[in-house]
């Protein structure tokens, strides 16, 4: 018997396919992770810095694309291939992460606290850094901030399975859509009550529930993108143009002049306002309606610093540390000089010879057989 409800027909219409490239979109990830760079830059100098502290935001526009990217690609696949999903994910981010950590456990033979060090590796290998933080401060100076992507990965895991289930059992475009945007709201509200209520920074900035609102933002824009409401309606797409330029001058400012991310006021609303903008300008650059701020976003620079900021996140916290613990009085424009190409180079360098490489079969096989690992016959 054929269902005629028209909610769960389009439900099971054909999603529109994610966007292959769009360099908008690695524009925004260069913005990201250039803030992100700057905060940490600044805020583990010995000298008391009054701006930049709240370039820690680089992470929720992180977390908004991954739930665009993610839920896109699923509804592009309709709910089917997971396998493949996760190979890809797969291959994307544990080879570059695995040389990050076997570097760093080789650097803490015969540390005094190698034994912290270890258990830190294990933690962030078993994606559970932002979970052992939130409960267990203090966060490890090389490795803290990985929690990020145990929030990625946790990520990952879940929110295709929920969603694929969703879309094999027939749920409306109404229902998912109300579900994930109720989710939002809770997690938000959650977090004011839990910060209203005294509870500790690291509870509200490392938690799985109490981060989400990015994530949940992403899957939001990318549920209306993939059933097509940005190609239907006379509005959203207009109205993210329209709402790019305020949302990424708001961003901006609240970079240099927001908070430390220890203030409770962060996650009564602030945290809420800010990933509310880092959709708009997902939104905005998605449908390629990004107005005046589209020749910023697509700038090369900004998309080649987009395309290798992964590694640039991995690498740059390691070395800020190594820094410090060689030259603790070293002054911020020196470390900066160190730190910033040092990133950069390990970044162009993990990119381009370990991460693109390996997300092909046959790259893999390539670089397999120049290390004298090629498969062989077994038996």
């Amino acid at each position: 018997m054929t269902s005629t409800d028209p909610d769960q027909v389009a439900a099971e219409q054909p999603a529109r396919a994610r966007p292959a490239h769009v360099a908008a979109l690695d524009g925004i990830r260069g913005i990201g992770v250039g803030v992100v760079v700057v905060h940490h830059v600044l805020v583990a100098d010995h000298d008391s810095i009054a701006a930049f502290h709240a370039g820690w935001i680089g992470v929720d526009l992180f977390f908004v694309l991954s739930g665009f990217l993610i839920t896109t690609t699923v509804l592009a696949q309709r709910g089917r291939d997971l396998g493949d999903f996760a190979r890809r994910r797969f291959w994307r981010l544990a080879p570059a992460l695995a040389l990050l950590l076997g570097w760093f456990v080789v650097i803490s033979i015969g540390a005094p606290d190698h034994g912290h060090r270890l258990a830190d590796a294990g933690k962030s290998a078993a994606q559970v850094l932002n979970v052992t933080q939130a409960w267990r401060p203090p966060f490890s100076v090389y490795l803290g901030h990985l929690w990020s992507l145990s929030a990625e990965v946790q990520f990952y895991v879940v929110w295709p399975l929920v969603l694929a289930w969703l879309l094999r059992r027939g749920r409306s475009q109404g229902v998912i859509l109300t579900g994930v945007a109720a989710a939002f709201v809770v997690t938000a509200a959650e977090r004011w009550l839990l910060a209203d209520h005294g509870a500790s920074w690291y509870r509200l900035y490392f938690a799985p529930d109490t981060r989400a609102a990015g994530l949940l933002a992403g899957c939001i824009v990318g549920l209306l993108f993939g059933w097509g409401a940005f190609d239907r309606s006379p509005v959203l797409a207009p109205g993210a143009r329209v709402l790019a330029l305020p949302a990424l001058v708001g961003i901006a400012a609240y970079v240099v002049f927001g908070p430390h991310f220890t203030d409770p006021d962060v996650y009564r609303w602030q945290l809420t306002a800010v990933v509310i903008a880092g959709a708009v300008l997902v939104a905005a650059a998605a449908t390629c309606h990004g107005g005046v701020t589209r020749p910023l976003l697509e700038a090369p620079p900004l998309v080649w610093l987009g395309q290798v900021s992964y590694s640039v996140y991995l690498w740059h916290v390691p070395l800020i540390a190594v820094v410090l613990s060689r030259w603790p009085a070293i002054g911020l424009a020196a470390k900066a000089a160190i730190v910033v190409p040092a990133s950069l180079v390990l970044a162009w360098a993990s990119y381009t010879f370990v991460e693109r490489p390996l997300l092909s079969s046959s790259g893999r096989k390539r670089l397999f057989a120049r290390i004298g690992f090629a498969a062989r016959p077994l038996g």
